[in-house]
């Protein structure tokens, strides 16, 4: 079992191989020696969960002329 020591799991980003970054900045593969990426989680604010949660307005029908709606009754 992983333990919070160790720091965040990552995967090397040159040879693919699974590390603990063990909290250094930046992380670097014990492998291949490789610098990784360090990638800040992406938040969203409260704002923003409601706009996406929020439904939209109907959209309105327009309404059809009478004489469009007489010529396709003739036919």
């Amino acid at each position: 079992m992983a333990t919070k020591d160790l720091g965040s799991k990552l995967i090397c980003k040159e040879c693919e191989a699974n590390f603990y970054d063990l909290k250094k900045k930046p992380p670097i593969c014990p492998k291949c020696g490789a610098k990784q990426p360090v990638f800040k989680p992406k938040t969203r604010s409260a704002a923003a969960r409601q706009k996406q949660t929020a439904t939209k307005p109907a959209e309105k029908e327009e309404p059809k002329n009478e004489k469009e709606i007489d010529l396709a009754a003739d036919d």
